[in-house]
């Protein structure tokens, strides 16, 4: 997937996301509950070290602490910086659509435990919906160019550097599909 570089509409992209997510999740815990196989707990270690539910759970949780970052950016809150130095591999991410898989380390806060229950996610999934939803007409509003974001102002990735409401907004996109791709070739392996 190479996410649209418009900022409503990577956001739109990413409510569906979440939706379809949501409800492949749901499938998937009525079909361990009739008795099958929870497709979705078991480690792959070929194809990660996180079970599809861990996947589905950090991109949860990593989309949600994006809304605040953009949350930050829209409101001038303390934290937000004036454009500076990125990574290289930021622009390229930007660039491509894609994250290299296996490349980078989540940080702690980030990383879900191994244990973690169809309840936690869901309820991560539907925090996630409504801060999308939130998000929705406060971006109308705002001014965001695919290009400036909206202005100087930036928000820091701790790995990538600041990013713009448009450069988060894109790399939540493409991170949030990372995760997803991933946890489905788990569960299908």
């Amino acid at each position: 997937m190479t996410p649209p570089s418009d900022p409503t509409a990577d956001l739109e992209s990413l409510r569906r996301m979440t939706s379809d997510v949501a409800a492949w999740l749901d499938r998937a815990a009525a079909d361990a509950q009739a008795g099958g196989l929870d497709r979705l707990a078991r480690v792959n270690p070929g194809v990660s070290q996180w079970s599809p539910r861990q996947q589905i759970d950090h991109a949860a949780l990593a989309t949600l602490s994006i809304c605040r970052a953009v949350d930050a950016i829209l409101t001038r809150a303390p934290g937000c910086v004036g454009p500076g130095a990125q990574q290289p591999n930021l622009q390229m991410i930007l660039a491509t659509g894609f994250i290299p898989r296996g490349r980078a380390d989540a940080p702690e806060k980030m990383k879900p435990p191994p244990d973690v229950t169809h309840a936690a996610t869901r309820a991560h999934l539907d925090a996630l919906a409504e801060a999308l939803g939130a998000l929705s007409p406060r971006l109308v509003g705002a001014r965001i160019g695919s290009g400036d974001g909206g202005g100087a102002a930036r928000f820091p990735h701790f790995a990538l550097g600041p990013m713009s409401t448009a450069e988060w907004l894109r790399f939540a996109c493409i991170h949030f599909d990372h995760h997803v791709a991933l946890a489905h070739d788990a569960a299908d392996a």
